[in-house]
């Protein structure tokens, strides 16, 4: 889930492409009401959202889902990125996202 419609649409085109089933969401609280429904494999998660943040998102989604949390920030340093693992994220990648990045961070949570 992301705030931003564009790099939402080019996930969304390279999950798809890659053969992935994609459901998107603008904010935590329309992901957190997909979550209640659905099960998934994995979980892109931005940590500066409007409303809920990413990191206030996280203990809610781990309460309705098994799936490893990648976490996605424009800010992101050591620091950030450790409090997202210890907050429980299975890491942090920095924005502007390198699919590259993302499809090795997918492969190593899926494994």
């Amino acid at each position: 889930m992301d705030d931003e419609p564009t790099l939402v649409q080019v996930l969304g085109r390279h999950l798809g492409a890659a053969g992935w089933e994609v459901r998107s969401a603008g904010g935590a609280e329309e992901a957190l009401a997909i979550l209640a429904g659905t099960e998934f494999r994995a979980i892109l998660l931005d940590i500066e959202m409007p409303g809920i943040t990413g990191f206030e998102a996280l203990p809610r989604i781990a309460a309705l889902s098994e799936a490893p949390v990648i976490m996605m920030s424009g800010h992101a340093d050591s620091e950030l990125r450790q409090d997202a693992v210890l907050l429980g994220a299975a890491t942090l990648l920095a924005k502007p996202l390198d699919l590259a990045d993302l499809n090795a961070a997918l492969a190593k949570v899926l494994t």
